[in-house]
């Protein structure tokens, strides 16, 4: 598989993150820290005949059992590359029928789709469903997550046998998640969640590792509520796991935090650890201003369930082009004066 500046971008199974050279650490400076950032993420799926690259900062489109819900197939086939990066929730799939009867369909997982993703992420958890109060205490056996047909129990074997089916480009792996709201949560607890994700990591690296279609694994950070059990989850799998992982997926965000400087925080913890080359994803955090917000403090990807709940509520989002009056820049030029864009 041949993968474009192999020299300088790293290559992990199914993508490569290359972040701009004008964000890098310079010799000496530490690495340890956030900040906004440019990349590009690559991927060279079979089925498609180049390698494809988008840049990052990156929305992952949402959608319904790995397709977006408001698009016929062939007008997805018309947007920019930018937009057919896919966010598939595997709960979606978990209703009545088990992952052969996505594997089983002539040309494989990628061809069970209408249309062709440039890029597939994966994970247990659909953003717009997910509730850390409606579904029962995991164990160290499994999670639970929510389904089409009510919250349904998984297993790192179940996992593995749908990641093998869907054939993605990477996927997060499956995680207790810790809820991050201030109150009421023991930390015994959160870190009972932390070393059970961790644990649950391992052994999807194993599973997985010699899938033919090579997925990259994002490792999910816990920690709950609390920014010291969160550094030390992300410490702990960058020392244990690092040089195996393709990326990081900050977990147990948009489900009840506070936002403002509360998230802002917990982001922190969890994104100084993990190495300034690998990029970073988060779910939950749909809304405009927060994706500003992750963006600002170094997140690479996110998901836009957030668009998809707009138009399901009738809604249509527009951002102005043009800075208000009164802001730098929003001076008019002259027609002729070489300085229109």
């Amino acid at each position: 598989r041949a993968f474009p500046s192999e020299t300088s971008a790293r290559k992990m199974g199914g993508i490569i993150w290359e972040l701009d050279a004008r964000f890098a650490p310079a010799d000496g400076e530490s690495t340890a820290r956030t900040g906004p950032r440019l990349g590009t993420l690559t991927t060279a799926p079979w089925d498609h005949p180049n390698p494809v690259g988008v840049p990052t900062p990156m929305a992952l489109t949402y959608t319904r059992r790995g397709e977006p819900a408001h698009l016929t197939p062939d007008n997805v086939d018309l947007l920019p590359r930018e937009a057919r990066t896919f966010h598939v929730s595997l709960a979606h799939f978990m209703d009545h029928l088990g992952p052969d009867h996505v594997s089983n369909t002539p040309g494989g997982g990628r061809r069970y789709f209408g249309c062709r993703p440039t890029c597939m992420l994966v994970t247990a958890r659909d953003p717009l469903t997910f509730d850390q109060d409606a579904k029962q205490s995991n164990t160290d056996a499994h999670t639970f997550v929510a389904s089409p047909t009510g919250t349904t129990k998984v297993t790192t074997d179940d996992y593995a046998r749908w990641i093998e089916a869907i054939q993605p480009d990477a996927f997060v792996a499956l995680a207790d998640e810790s809820p991050s709201w201030r109150d009421g949560v023991a930390l015994k607890k959160t870190k009972q969640a932390s070393a059970r994700t961790e644990k649950w990591l391992a052994q999807l690296l194993e599973k997985t590792k010699d899938l033919p279609t090579k997925p990259s694994v994002f490792a999910s950070l816990q920690g709950g509520a609390d920014a010291e059990e969160r550094r030390a989850c992300a410490e702990g799998i960058v020392e244990r796991h690092g040089p195996r992982l393709a990326g990081f997926a900050i977990g147990s965000l948009g489900a009840g935090e506070t936002p403002g400087e509360h998230r802002r925080s917990l982001l922190r913890a969890s994104i100084e650890p993990t190495p300034w080359d690998k990029p970073r994803y988060v779910a939950g955090l749909g809304a405009p201003l927060d994706v500003l917000d992750a963006v600002e403090l170094g997140v690479d990807l996110v998901e836009a369930s957030f668009c998809h709940r707009c138009t399901t509520q009738g809604y249509a989002l527009t951002f102005p082009v043009k800075p208000p009056a009164g802001t730098k820049g929003s001076k008019k030029r002259k027609r002729g004066d070489g300085k229109d864009g």
